[in-house]
């Protein structure tokens, strides 16, 4: 994980992680999840773009799990139910 150091105003120096947005990346594969269950359409899409977002955020793992679930998600309520 990259870290980088950082100074506060008093004069401490702490390190902070530069992925501190990693929670995007679980939030697109919960979404993703419950695609399969409810408003595929939708909550598929939300999942890819929380996937893409998190690949830009440098959660790369999170971010494709994220995608494909939605992805998923999607097809599958075109598969089986013909449509959208």
């Amino acid at each position: 994980m990259d870290r980088e150091r950082i100074e506060v105003s008093d004069g401490n120096v702490r390190e902070s992680s530069r992925n501190h947005l990693v929670w995007i990346g679980w939030v697109g594969i919960v979404v993703g999840i419950l695609s399969f269950v409810y408003s595929p359409f939708i909550l598929g899409i939300i999942a890819v773009v929380l996937g893409v977002v998190s690949i830009y955020f440098k959660s790369s793992t999170l971010g494709w799990i994220s995608i494909v679930l939605g992805a998923i998600g999607v097809l599958g309520r075109w598969f089986f139910h013909g449509g959208f």
